[in-house]
């Protein structure tokens, strides 16, 4: 085997193998089914400094007139998503500028803010920006499950029309399997 021979083998196997470990993903874990409780063990054990808060937790608080109004509830999905449902009183906001801004709107700070996305794991990522930024001394959780949870329990949604509405955005085809088929939006 000549010299040319076999640099070309070895680098055909380092590729491979680098493949094989894309993202640290091993053919086990990624023919494991997707399920909400492994997701949100990897976000809790991505996000450490954030706090969470349970969706049971949210409709307890929500149920509370005087901490439902002092309550910011920020959907960190992106418009497309938040225009087909959304948890009632949401703001729409992605970017820790766009709180900052929102925030500045208020005649008095909320209590506390509590930001969730599909499932948690873009708004853990605005909670730790918005943390990292400073942006408020106001205390803000993630919600754990986000708004697929909230669905899947049967929980109350909106649509951009303030309508009542059971369907969520899937986000892509994968993550909408987090979602039970009767609350999964065709959307293209």
């Amino acid at each position: 085997m000549s010299r040319k021979s076999l640099i070309w083998i070895l680098s055909i196997i380092a590729v491979t193998a680098a493949l094989i470990k894309l993202e640290h993903c091993s053919y086990a874990q990624l023919s494991k089914p997707l399920t909400m409780e492994g997701i949100t063990n990897k976000i809790i054990s991505k996000f450490t400094r954030v706090q969470h808060i349970t969706t049971s937790d949210l409709a307890t608080l929500l149920n509370q007139p005087d901490k439902k109004n002092t309550t910011l509830l920020i959907d960190s999905r992106a418009p497309g998503e938040f225009e087909i449902s959304h948890l009632s009183g949401a703001e729409n906001l992605q970017t820790p500028a766009e709180v900052k801004a929102y925030l500045t709107t208020l005649p008095q700070p909320p209590e506390r803010i509590i930001v969730y996305c599909s499932v948690g794991y873009r708004s853990a990522d605005l909670t730790t920006r918005i943390q990292d930024e400073k942006i408020t001394g106001i205390p803000t959780q993630n919600l754990l499950g986000s708004i697929f949870s909230w669905a899947n329990e049967e929980r109350p949604l909106v649509n951009d029309k303030d309508k009542t509405t059971d369907k969520v955005h899937p986000y892509n085809k994968k993550w909408g399997q987090l979602l039970k088929a009767e609350h999964r939006a065709e959307v293209d």
